[in-house]
């Protein structure tokens, strides 16, 4: 006969499973609107707890990167970005979601332009509670971000000298002082928030596009949540799940 404590674990072990499965569901729907043969992408939230914070980030996202809102185009959502007449014309998009919880939002997008080819990047924090923006400064008090900032600029330096010992990465000897300079004036505003990290990209510099792009695929920012937990505020901590004294 089989024994029924056994029984009863598996059991226990089952909806474990199935719990752990249900907590890790995205908490926005994501549907995908595409445009072909051009190849370009946009994500449309729905389905949140919360429809006026699902709304508000969809028009942030959809005023910044399509330049109009959903039901205001003629023919598709990608029209006016796709116009030979835009500042900026865009030949290709796609985007990637970091982060999708009840608490934070995080996705980035990948474009590229025409005649002339130019790649760039664009990022997006929100509150998945009400759809407002993060920026990074809201997420300490003053000392606390001060000495955030100092952790980004002496990660970026050691990896920067680390690239320069090991003398293959040419371009970066290039730029070595204008890439020190970057690093004190950032205002941090190109990241991506994760659940354990924060990711800090590259912000505008004054150099070839092509190296550029090198650089910023090169030289990425991660600061673990262990590593800045102690100076976040208490708006910083909710984000990040932390739960005072766990």
């Amino acid at each position: 006969m089989k024994n029924p404590f056994s029984r009863y674990c598996h059991i226990l072990f089952f909806f474990s499973i199935l719990f752990t499965a249900q907590g890790q569901q995205p908490y926005f729907k994501i549907d995908t609107l595409t445009l072909k043969p051009e190849g370009l992408s946009f994500p449309i939230l729905n389905n949140a707890a919360d429809s006026s914070a699902c709304r508000k980030i969809n028009h942030v996202l959809q005023l910044s990167e399509l330049h109009l809102l959903f039901g205001q185009q003629k023919k598709n959502a990608f029209e006016k970005i796709t116009s030979k007449k835009a500042n900026h014309y865009v030949s290709g998009m796609s985007f990637k979601i970091a982060t999708n919880n009840s608490r934070m939002f995080s996705v980035s997008f990948s474009e590229s332009g025409d005649p002339i080819v130019e790649w760039w990047s664009t990022y997006y924090n929100f509150n998945s509670v009400n759809g407002s923006t993060i920026t990074l400064s809201n997420l300490f008090n003053v000392k606390g971000y001060a000495d955030f900032k100092k952790m980004v600029n002496e990660q970026r330096t050691s990896q920067l000298l680390k690239f320069l010992n090991s003398g293959k990465d040419f371009i970066v000897v290039n730029y070595k002082q204008q890439l020190l300079d970057n690093f004190q004036k950032d205002d941090l505003s190109h990241f991506i928030m994760k659940d354990s990290s924060v990711v800090i990209y590259l912000n505008g510099m004054s150099v070839n596009k092509y190296d550029f792009l090198y650089l910023k695929n090169n030289i990425v920012g991660i600061i673990n949540l262990s590593e800045f937990r102690n100076l976040l505020n208490e708006y910083g901590k909710s984000l990040f799940g932390i739960i005072e004294g766990k």
